[in-house]
Formats: structure tokens, sequence, C-alpha cells
């Protein structure tokens, strides 16, 4: 990678997410529907529905899943708009949809994909609000408003995730960065840029179905004249792959982050939000400084920390969030579940008494390769990336007993890199830094004197 360097000097007292258990309860993963296609994922129709939907980003199709039956049905199809040659290597064709709290009386929903630019060297990311047939079957494809389109020069890092707010049915969108080194002339600047969109997740109001959107009169960049006005929260790499996900009773938000060298990471915003939240990309990666050429020492900013990381090292690659559990396990009750792109593994967060907890659930799903993971009506479910197969995850069996254990330590480890930041922390006298980072910054500020 072109000018980075990733200096670590860390105590190195962080909790790996392999330390959550010795061994994995006796949960079972039961196949409830054979494949789909390549990188399918699973999607919720609403927190009370039993039915869900399942879509298939490069067949560019959707399928609605009769859930006590499990009976499928075609219920989009765009595949004609979507590149047509091979390239499952890319994040790219039908991302997402999101279904409006009132969208069986609207009959609106709402979808986001990519079509390639002319000249075939980059995608446009494109957000469209559909129409509905009167049975809520099947998408009107010719009735497609498209609500704004973002060009860029890579295949990668769309995201394109869609939630409705469950408190106030504002529509949120996470956007990727782009691919690039940390340079304010570069593409990952942008994720810290509020004068674009990328690297960002954005809030806008849908409802008015005559029009294109509004900007929310409390977005926080409302009054700044040179920010985007539906940002929400910014320094987001790749949200991607269910990255975002409401708790429909409380009003949280969940959002997982994939980490470009070495950390991966699932941030929290409370129900009281008011937004604004940066959340570090690409100055940091989990709780972690990253330099950078010409990067911003990440101790001089105000950063909103993840409840949760975990190391590539350990075999995981890109995080992938992820649902609320709400079943008859009490152990497990309103925990949150993600899994990895490249281990398998999945995993439970929690929090108890104000402390963050994880535990490990399933340490080997062997031939299961997932894709996304989602909370339908409390149960979860898996999707397997190479064949689209369905998994549900049976955590009903309340006897197995569940290790929690800490996320992240009160004082977790952080990096520093370059002569430069080290001499920066020695004649510092104000720490504008967060808790997880003041103690390891004071343990190399007496070092250096």
């Amino acid at each position: 990678m072109k000018y980075k360097i990733l200096i670590y000097i860390a105590l190195n007292i962080s909790l790996s997410l392999t330390a959550f258990a010795k061994e994995s309860p006796d949960f079972q993963i039961n196949k409830v529907l054979n494949g789909f296609a390549k990188y399918s994922s699973i999607i919720q129709e609403s927190p009370i529905s039993k039915n869900f939907y399942v879509i298939s980003r490069f067949e560019g199709k959707a399928w609605k899943i009769i859930n006590n039956k499990y009976e499928k049905e075609t219920f989009l199809d765009i595949k004609n708009r979507l590149r047509n040659e091979d390239y499952a290597d890319h994040e790219e064709g039908l991302l997402d949809i999101a279904f409006p709290r009132n969208f069986k009386e609207i009959k609106k929903i709402y979808v986001s994909y990519t079509i390639p630019k002319k000249n075939n060297d980059g995608n446009i990311l494109i957000i469209s609000r559909f129409s509905m047939s009167n049975d809520l079957k099947k998408v009107i494809l010719d009735t497609e408003e498209i609500l704004f389109k973002l060009e860029k020069n890579t295949n990668a890092h769309h995201a394109g995730q869609l939630e409705f707010g469950p408190k106030d049915d504002f529509l949120y969108i996470g956007i990727g960065s782009v691919a690039g080194e940390y340079n304010k002339d570069e593409d990952n600047a942008l994720a810290q840029d509020l004068s674009n969109l990328w690297g960002k997740i954005i809030r806008i109001d849908v409802g008015d179905h005559n029009g294109n959107y509004k900007i929310p009169k409390d977005n926080p960049f409302i009054n700044n004249k040179d920010a985007k006005k539906e940002i929400w929260s910014y320094g987001l790499r790749n949200p991607a792959k269910s990255s975002m996900h409401f708790d429909y009773l409380t009003g949280d938000l969940y959002i997982t982050d994939t980490g470009d060298s070495f950390w991966e990471e699932i941030n929290f915003q409370k129900n009281s939000s008011t937004g604004g939240h940066n959340y570090g990309y690409p100055m940091t990666e989990g709780t972690h400084c990253t330099i950078s050429k010409n990067s911003i020492p990440c101790f001089k900013s105000k950063i909103d920390w993840p409840v949760i990381e975990y190391s590539q090292g350990l075999g995981g690659c890109s995080v992938i969030g992820g649902g609320i559990y709400r079943g008859k396990n009490k152990n497990l009750n309103n925990a949150y579940i993600f899994t990895d792109w490249c281990n398998g593994e999945i995993f439970g967060l929690k929090k108890i008494n104000n402390i963050w907890y994880g535990a490990q659930l399933f340490n080997d799903i062997d031939g299961i390769h997932p894709h996304s993971i989602a909370s339908i009506n409390g149960a979860i479910y898996l999707s397997n990336r190479s064949n689209g197969d369905i998994f549900k995850l049976n955590l009903d069996n309340e006897k197995k007993e569940i290790f929690w254990k800490e996320a992240i330590p009160m004082f977790s480890s952080a990096a520093f890199g370059s002569f430069y930041e080290l001499e920066e922390i020695k004649k510092s006298t104000s720490w504008k830094v967060t808790k997880p980072l003041r103690w390891v910054i004071n343990k190399v500020k007496n070092l250096l004197n």
C-alpha cells in the first residue's frame, strides 16, 4: 500500500474476539432454503413480520420469502440494468432494499444499486423509489424515481445500505469511501471531508412522494455552508454487508465498518443521538491511529470510538453485521449478532450494566461462508455467499452457557507512529482524545520525558 506506514506503540491489553470463549455453546444452524445465487443478502421486511426477502447482488433479483413455509416468489428483477459481464469480485449490482414503516399503505419501496459508467471505468450508485403492485407482490419497474446518483471511478466500497429510522422514519444510507491512501488530494480523505458524501451515513426525508427528498431540519450539518446537508455521520470506510442495523425497540443504531489493513470494528449510536459522529477513518482503524502520508494525527481530533474491535490477524477480514436476537434464550436476549466474511465465526455483543461484552456463539461453521446475517422477527438468519443457501441460527437453548467477556477494556491499546507524532505527544499539555487513548498517550509521554 503506497506511502502507508503503521507503527504500533501499544500496551497489548485490548481483548481479541478469540478470547471471548474457549468453546462455543452447542447452538444449531439449520438450512431452510437452497441456493439462490452467489452473494445473496437477507433483507428484513419489517420488525414484526416473519416474511423476509433475499436479494442477489449480481443477478439483480429479489425474492419474497413466506417465512412459515419458506415459499419464495420473485419480487424484483433489474438484471438488465446492471453490468453484463462477470464481475463477482466487485462490490456492485443490486445492493439493498428498504421498506418504510407504512409501505403496505403507500406501496413504495427504496432500492440501491449500481450501473456501469459509460466508459466502463467505474460505477454510478443509484438510490431510487419504486411503486409496488396493489397486492404488494411485485415492484413496478417503470415507476422508478431516482433520488440521487453518485459516480465513482472504482467498483468497490459503494455500500449503499438502506435503513429507515424507527423513531423518525427518515431514510439512512451508508455510503463507502473510495480506495486510495490518506492524502488530502487522494480518495480516502473523502471520508473526513464534509463537502462530499463518500465514507458517510446520510439521513434524508423521503416522506413527500411527489418530490425528490428533503433535508431533515435537525441534521447535524444543516447550518454548515461547507458541508453536505445530508450527512449524519462520517469517517467510515465501507459500511456494507448489513452494516447498519437499528434496534427497532430502542431506536439504537449499530454500525459495522471493515478495516483497511488491521482492525474490524462495531460502532454504536444511542437513540438520543443528534448525529455528527466522526468514526475516524482513515485516521483510525478500531481504537488504533493509522499513520499515512500527510495524515492528521488522530489524537488531535474528536473521534467516536467503537464499542468492539478485532484484529484481521486472527483470521477475520471483514465484519458483517448483524441483527438483534430476541427469543427464548434470556442470556442472549437483546444481543447484537455478527459474523465475519473470512473466518465465519459468529459472535454476540451485549451491553450489561453499562459495559459492552462479547461472546463467541459459533467457532466452526464448516462449509458456510457468510455473506449477510439478519434479524427476522427476533430470529437470526445467515446467507452463504458461495451458493446462496439460507440458514437459521437456533439460539434458543437456554441450558447452554454463554461465556461473556468484556469487549474492550477501559484502557484499550492504541497505536501511534512516526517520530513527529511522538514529539507532538511529548510537547502536548492538552489531550484532545477520548478515554481509550488517554492512558496510552500518558504512558508514551512518560517514556519520552
